[in-house]
């Protein structure tokens, strides 16, 4: 197997490959787009996001999925009695999304400026995006702080630069970009994305890496034809996900649930806004 394009920069691991543009992302999830693929949604799974979902999330209350893709986690979210709608920049996503599913709340937008008034949402959930933007989050999260009513939730994550990663990277295991390569996104340590986000006007809840298994196969590739064996995906998803120190060191993602503090104007002047 051979590792991803990356290398160390300063204290986050930088991803290189296909620009992360938005043909890049109709592509990625059009191959993904059938009424099977949507089944589980459709029956409510929140992969792993049930627990801090339910902990967090307002009901009722306004929630933008920022950044939705193929709006699978709108639909779920709706599903267990969440008002939630969801914003995606890729327009040929959407379009094909509203024609398989013209009644799912989902629309074309830019997530760093969107037309909605401030304190609009109660909650944002973003899963994944804002590690794309070469130059930083920060963008992605004075929009969100913008958009959040007081003491408001954003549930926020990215790629984790995880101890196992760390080790990983100091003993050679990772590819320097060549010619070509364009940026595709970061990998973030938990104190460096805490402290982005508590720059930006949020206060840090909790903090919950997740993904072992997919953390595994990239990191300790001789473990992937064993993990590639039927039937074997689901039952090592399952055991990996109760191990709480394997969830610390070696998890693919890392999820930080937040909420506005009040009178962080910081966050608006990112945007070249005032609040």
């Amino acid at each position: 197997m051979k590792y991803p394009v990356r290398q160390q920069e300063g204290s986050r691991l930088v991803y290189y490959g296909e620009a992360n543009d938005e043909r890049y992302w109709d592509t990625y999830w059009l191959e993904h787009l059938s009424r099977q693929w949507y089944t589980r949604y459709e029956k409510g799974s929140l992969l792993f996001f049930g627990g801090i979902f339910r902990k967090y999330l307002p009901k009722p209350g306004r929630i933008l999925e920022a950044g939705c893709g193929l709006g699978q986690m709108v639909m779920a979210l709706r599903y267990h009695g969440y008002d939630c709608e969801g914003v995606e920049w890729a327009e040929n996503t959407v379009q094909a999304v509203q024609r398989l599913y013209p009644d799912l709340p989902v629309r074309t937008g830019d997530i760093t400026s969107l037309e909605q008034p401030d304190g609009w949402y109660d909650a944002c959930v973003s899963l994944g995006v804002v590690e794309h933007r070469q130059d930083g989050p920060e963008p992605y999260l004075a929009e969100a702080y913008r958009l959040l009513s007081p003491e408001g939730i954003l549930l926020v994550s990215v790629p984790y630069f995880s101890p196992l990663r760390q080790r990983r990277v100091w003993k050679g295991c990772a590819l320097a970009p060549s010619a070509g390569e364009a940026f595709s996104y970061y990998a973030f340590t938990t104190p460096e994305m805490e402290a982005i986000l508590e720059r930006m006007g949020f206060e840090v809840l909790e903090i919950l890496p997740y993904d072992i298994y997919l953390g595994l196969k990239e990191e300790l590739p001789g473990l992937k034809m064993l993990f590639d064996l039927p039937h074997m995906s689901f039952a090592v998803n399952t055991l990996l996900r109760g191990w709480r120190w394997g969830r610390r060191q070696m998890s693919h993602m890392v999820m930080f649930a937040c909420r506005k503090k009040a009178g962080m104007p910081g966050a608006f002047q990112a945007q070249g806004r005032q609040p």
